[in-house]
């Protein structure tokens, strides 16, 4: 599967806003933090199944090149964890002579996947600090792991997602844009970006675009977006223009 289809996967389950609840997945109202990751991939690819419903499984038989965040770079559908080095809270079947041991001694506690590198934006579901249910971090403080899921294809470069470009928000009567679950208008806004604001575009197509808005994943109509590369770019030659007349007129331009 593509990352742009597992991330809207991710993003269904998001907009349905599932309470936390150990073992659940998203299909009933439910999830806890690696049934985020399980349930999105079945979405999108219901054949798929899982031996265990664990985040210490996710990361050692699911994950790619697992490494730490420091020299991982993140990148939109990657999984990352948090891990501690704790074997008391690690189950037995990951320790040394576990049935699923693979040498790796680290407890990978919490589990979530980055939604957007740019800015950087990391949706988990999690309980606890007034949260319950699916939230977004800002930052990868906490996270301790980075890696690439098993039946992802992050080669594929024309998914949209890779060519992350910043835009304006301008709306024709001066209103918010709506910032929608997924691409139409069947279900109710995430919420309303006022206009001038500034988001960044994952992807742009089919007069819908997925952005990123203040930490949060979603959908907008793409004919109210302005790039920074169009109509900013003729401003700024505006300003060009104007500081060379000014030089003209003072004399300038010579060699020092």
């Amino acid at each position: 599967m593509t990352v742009q289809t597992f991330l809207q996967a991710v993003d269904a389950i998001a907009a349905e806003k599932p309470s936390y609840r150990l073992g659940g997945s998203g299909t009933d109202g439910t999830c806890d933090c690696v049934g985020l990751l399980m349930g999105a991939l079945r979405r999108a690819d219901p054949g798929i199944t899982f031996p265990l419903h664990s985040s210490n499984y996710f990361a050692r038989w699911r994950t790619e090149a697992l490494a730490p965040v420091g020299d991982a770079q993140l990148a939109p559908g990657m999984a990352v964890y948090k891990a501690r080095m704790d074997t008391g809270s690690l189950h037995a079947r990951y320790q040394s002579g576990g049935s699923y041991a693979n040498g790796d001694p680290l407890d990978y506690y919490h589990a979530g996947v980055v939604t957007c590198a740019a800015p950087l934006a990391i949706t988990h579901c999690t309980s606890g600090g007034g949260v319950n249910g699916i939230t977004t971090d800002s930052s990868a403080k906490g996270w301790t792991h980075a890696g690439y899921l098993t039946g992802i294809d992050y080669r594929k470069e024309d998914d949209g997602m890779t060519d992350t470009r910043t835009a304006r928000i301008v709306t024709s009567d001066g209103n918010p844009l709506k910032l929608r679950p997924t691409p139409g208008t069947d279900k109710p806004p995430l919420a309303r970006m006022p206009n001038g604001d500034r988001l960044q575009v994952l992807a742009d197509a089919e007069g819908w675009a997925k952005v990123v808005w203040q930490g949060s994943t979603g959908y907008c109509m793409s004919r109210y977006l302005q790039y920074a590369d169009t109509g900013e770019a003729d401003i700024a030659q505006q300003v060009l223009n104007k500081l060379d007349t000014i030089i003209s007129l003072m004399g300038g331009g010579g060699g020092g």
